[in-house]
């Protein structure tokens, strides 16, 4: 009974937070913010250096489980089509994470794709992030075609139409984030950050509130 009161009150807390949360985030549809993140390997990428290429973007911490199961499938996404043109990136938000922390993880895990530490989080205030992870596909015009907390299935169909060779929709509304739910991690002292993991099942964030 003493759990399912603090599960309760977690729920009620997290749906306060996100009505005091600013609503405006970066969704299907919208253009890709300007922005410029200097990668681990000393290498940079910004709107500009991309410009005309479609983009998989992963924003992403070390403490993340969900993280740490997406990153290496989207390794194999980038080892497949980034010969055929694809960008892919990774930003670590610096929530609760140093970029130590953060350059030795990627560094250790031999990612064939750049990641860089966003340290005043900039670029998630740019992008309008909330939890991790959340992955974005952007077409080869910087429009988002797809926003989730995972990546998509149908990755070749996808690629397909990032590069304008269909025309149809990338993504119904109803699709983002779906399935996930969100247990709290923050970023004090301005606005809490979330992981996208199931909550109350699995173990739970070793980075309470405070």
């Amino acid at each position: 009974m003493i759990h399912g009161t603090k599960i309760i009150l977690s729920i009620l807390f997290i749906l306060s937070e996100l009505a005091l949360s600013p609503a405006w985030s970066v969704e299907v549809g919208d253009h890709m913010p300007e922005f410029t993140l200097q990668a681990f390997d000393g290498s940079t990428s910004s709107h500009a250096t991309l410009q005309g290429r479609p983009l998989l973007l992963i924003f992403w911490n070390t403490w993340c489980p969900n993280c740490m199961e997406e990153l290496p499938k989207i390794n194999n996404l980038a080892k497949e089509f980034r010969p055929k043109g694809l960008a892919v990136l990774a930003i670590n938000t610096a929530i609760n994470d140093s970029e130590s922390k953060a350059r030795a993880y990627w560094m250790k895990h031999g990612f064939v794709f750049p990641s860089g530490f966003d340290q005043y989080f900039e670029l998630g205030d740019a992008f309008g992030v909330r939890g991790v992870p959340t992955i974005f596909l952007f077409d080869s015009k910087g429009v988002v075609r797809y926003k989730q907390a995972r990546i998509p299935e149908n990755m070749e169909e996808r690629f397909e139409q990032l590069t304008g060779k269909e025309s149809h929709s990338l993504q119904g509304a109803a699709e983002k984030n779906q399935g996930r739910r969100v247990s709290p991690l923050v970023r004090w002292p301005v606005r809490p950050l979330y992981c996208f993991q199931d909550l109350g099942i699995g173990k739970s964030t070793s980075h309470p509130y405070p």
